[in-house]
């Protein structure tokens, strides 16, 4: 798969939070998105996923040669970032078993798998509202990275997380990075970004 932005912008009201990204990924390119708050980092990968619009520029998808319209091309991208929905009401084998409903998870896992991925077994009957901001965290963080998709994007992924949950991501996600084109969204923490080899940088 390849995704191409040619001259994106994003403008809230008057001001441009950036112009002119240009730039090709192909699958297992791994690219750091950099900028501090405000930068427009988790907007640019919201464009990037097809689920916001540009206000100039176009992305373009394709795969094997063939262009992919954005509303297909959507299905095959995980997202997660700290203001990810989840459905609170849930709890952990009841979000992992709404998620399988359209998605398939990597290297033919389960959803048992995917559960025991979290290391959150133990609380897995526990409503995710009454969860702690870390243990939802590592719930986006499994959801995206086990998802079968060619499009992986992470947007401050170790938010909330403590050092020990930090470990964890980091093994999950280069476990499960090959065949991937994976972003990676980041006020410039190394430890978030060791495995992107190239980077868009956005800092004023």
């Amino acid at each position: 798969m390849e995704v191409e932005l040619i001259d994106i912008g994003k403008k809230f009201e008057r001001h441009f939070v950036f112009r002119g990204v240009t730039h090709s990924f192909k699958t297992g390119d791994k690219t750091a998105i950099l900028g501090g708050n405000g930068s427009g980092k988790s907007t640019l990968l919201k464009i990037i996923s097809g689920s916001m619009t540009s206000t100039e520029g176009e992305l373009i998808i394709h795969d094997q040669g063939k262009a992919v319209k954005v509303e297909d091309y959507m299905r095959r991208v995980a997202f997660a970032g700290p203001y990810t929905d989840l459905i609170d009401e849930y709890n952990l084998e009841e979000i992992v078993e709404f998620t399988s409903k359209f998605r398939t998870w990597r290297n033919g896992m389960s959803n048992v798998d995917v559960i025991e991925a979290t290391r959150l077994q133990k609380v897995s009957k526990r409503p995710l509202a009454n969860y702690s901001s870390g243990m939802r965290q590592r719930v986006r963080l499994a959801l995206a990275i086990l998802a079968d998709t060619p499009v992986l994007l992470l947007d401050e992924p170790t938010s909330n997380l403590d050092e020990r949950a930090i470990q964890w991501f980091r093994r999950l996600l280069e476990a499960n990075v090959d065949g991937r084109i994976l972003f990676i969204g980041s006020n410039d923490e190394a430890y978030e970004t060791e495995l992107c080899t190239g980077e868009i940088s956005l800092r004023k």
